[in-house]
């Protein structure tokens, strides 16, 4: 998503549902509006080096939950 980051956050993210989300840092969660994060099962997109919090959101399911969880553990450390 580009644009204004922390905008398109608090404004948009719920209108677009996103199958997946990363965040730039822990801190940017507070942001994200209209949304209940499950932080227990968030995992870091950017490496070991950086903490970059990426979940799938609860909207998700389906054949969409099943192809997300594929890609979302792919690309995430614990």
């Amino acid at each position: 998503m580009e644009g204004d980051y922390q905008e398109e956050l608090a404004k948009k993210i719920a209108l677009v549902k996103p199958q997946m989300i990363i965040l730039d840092s822990p801190g940017d969660v507070k942001q994200v509006g209209g949304v209940h994060l499950d932080l227990q099962n968030t995992k870091s997109a950017c490496g070991t080096n950086r903490d970059c919090p990426a979940f799938i959101p609860p909207w998700v399911s389906g054949e969409e939950l099943e192809a997300t969880q594929i890609v979302f553990s792919a690309i995430t450390t614990e």
